[in-house]
This record gives C-alpha cells, structure tokens and sequence, in this order.
C-alpha cells in the first residue's frame, strides 16, 4: 500500500479528463455546492452529504454506500475512482466508504478547508465515530491524488485559515530549520502547505500504520487538545493550538524546575506567532473542563495503568514521545489553569 500520494497543485479549479469524466463518483458537501459548481458539475454521479462530525456515523455510511452502489452499477470497475470534496469529516467519511466498497476502491481527496489540507487529507487515515467517540473505527486507505486548488482554498473565511494553525504550526515544531521561521510570517497557509505536507508525510513514510511509534509525534498537541475539542466544543485546529501552547508551556516549566533559567529563544519566539494563544485564554480554555481524569484516561492515547503518552517539543525539530503519569498531566493541568 502506497501511503505517498501523488500531489497536484492547482491555481483554478481542474477540468476532469479520460475516464474520470464518465466513470469517477464525486461525494461532496453539500455547502459547497455553489462555489465549487465549476468543478462539482463535471462529474456525472455525484452525492451530496451534510459535513460535520454527524456525518461520521456508521447509519450514514449504510445510506451512502447503497448510494454509490447504485450510482456507480455501469461504471467501469477497472477505471472507477471516488473523489471527495470537502473539510475534515467529509474526508474521513469519504475516504472510509471508498476503502471498503467492493474492498477497496482508489480515491481522490479535495480538501475545501485549510485544515484538511494540511493534515487530514495526507497520511490514509479514514474514520467513523462510534459511542460518542471520535475516530474509534476506520482503515488506513491512503488517496491515489490530492487535489490542492489554490482558488477553493482561499476562498474561505479568515477565521477558517486561523483554525488551520494549530496543525501549521505543529508542523513547524516537528520539522525545525526554515519552516519555523516561516510559519510565523505567512498570512495564509498556502505559501508553506508543501513543506507542511512534506513534514507529515516524511513521518507517515518511516511508520505508516503506527508500529514503530514514530508516528505518535504526528500528536503533537493532541493529547489536550482533543479534551478541549470535545469538552469545549472548539474546532478540532483550535483544540490544537490550544494544546500546543500547554505542551510548550509545560516544557518552560520542566526546564525551569531543572534550573535551565537562561531559557532558548524558540519558547518565546512562538508566542509572537499569529493566532497563539495567550496565558489568559489557555487558563480560560483549561477551566473551562472540570473532568480532565476521566476523559484523559479514555484518550487514544491512555496506556492504562494511569499511564499515557504524551508528546514533547523539546526543541523545533526535536519531539519526544513519552510516558507520563496521568496524575502528573492532570497536576500540570491544574497549575496552568490557575
């Protein structure tokens, strides 16, 4: 399984060619269908489906795999292709009903939101939400192509490129060297989405199903975030940079207590970043959540035990995978939320 997709960068929105234009299927939200109808009005099957994280349930799946079914009775199987256009949850939705119908057919991801096109669109993840849980079933299915269209993507409101940074600026943490320098001066994401995708898939490359733990970096911020996500209601890039903010904040205080007082640069210099939140607005955001044991020990990233994973920005370009105990997390938690 190739887990590298093939990128295509486009100013304007592509015109289909060869079998596309007669076998593909497209799954598209539906809030796109105006400003994406240049596109969208290419492909002759096509399904409409209401984004959000609803979408993800394995009842709509049902409805809309008996939907491509049908719409795709005389395709050609050897040339059929799903393409999915929208945000987040469509992706993961979409790219989970191609994996399994008929085991298994190839798909094109078009990500219509920053945040897909920085992160989730990359890396074969897909994904169904289950007892009120994210993400608890899914395959790894990794796109054949992902679309990247310049003019759908800026076409977006400002507080939507906002919502990206959390994964942009993950990103720069992980990768070190010139991305970190520019995360900080770009006013959209577009200018620094190659180098973001190259920072994410060089991890997926060296540990694509998560065996080797390699991959866990790709958490980066999660671990809290995904509690703010879920508790708060944030959009998921939000809950990002809010827990990237507590893990460098707690990495302040570690080397402060180790009696690192000259401290390095980098721990300041993210503070300027656009969008970073501030001390006031983390404490705000950490209060706000009054059950931080029970929802951390059911996280992804719980080892039982009152032990989890936990992912530190040692330095840009340095990301330690460790275990913690809960206790110590929620402690921390606390202290920052005073």
């Amino acid at each position: 399984m190739n887990f590298d997709s093939r990128r295509r960068y486009f100013k304007n929105f592509p015109k289909l060619t060869g079998a596309d234009r007669e076998d593909a299927l497209l799954i598209f939200d539906a809030k796109l269908a105006r400003s994406a109808s240049p596109l969208i009005r290419q492909f002759r099957r096509r399904i409409a489906v209401r984004a959000g994280e609803g979408l993800k349930s394995f009842a709509q799946a049902e409805k809309v795999l008996g939907q491509m079914l049908k719409k795709t009775a005389d395709a050609r199987r050897s040339r059929l292709r799903i393409f999915v256009l929208g945000g987040g949850s469509v992706g993961d939705f979409g790219g989970f009903c191609a994996s399994v119908l008929r085991r298994g057919t190839p798909v094109v991801q078009i990500p219509s939101t920053w945040l897909a096109a920085v992160d989730s669109a990359h890396g074969g993840k897909t994904a169904l939400n289950l007892a009120g849980a994210k993400n608890q079933v899914g395959t790894y299915w990794p796109a054949e192509e992902v679309w990247l269209i310049e003019k759908l993507l800026r076409a977006q409101p400002a507080a939507l490129a906002l919502d990206a940074r959390g994964e942009v600026y993950k990103s720069a943490l992980i990768a070190g060297g010139a991305l970190f320098k520019m995360v900080g001066r770009a006013t959209t994401p577009w200018p620094v989405l190659k180098p973001i995708i190259d920072t994410k898939m060089k991890v997926v490359r060296a540990d694509p199903r998560e065996q080797k733990g390699l991959r866990h970096t790709l958490n980066l911020g999660h671990t809290v975030g995904h509690v703010l996500e879920s508790a708060r209601g944030l959009s998921h890039g939000r809950a990002v940079l809010y827990g990237l903010a507590f893990a460098v904040e707690w990495r302040r205080h570690e080397m402060l207590m180790a009696g690192h007082f000259r401290l390095p640069r980098w721990l300041d210099e993210v503070r300027d970043w656009p969008g970073w939140p501030t001390a006031e607005e983390l404490r705000r955001e950490l209060r706000g959540v009054r059950d931080w044991t029970k929802r951390l020990d059911t996280d992804k990233k719980s080892l039982g035990g009152g032990r989890l994973r936990f992912i530190f920005p040692l330095e840009p370009g340095r990301i330690d995978v460790q275990t913690r105990r809960l206790a110590d997390l929620v402690a921390e938690i606390e202290r920052q939320a005073e």
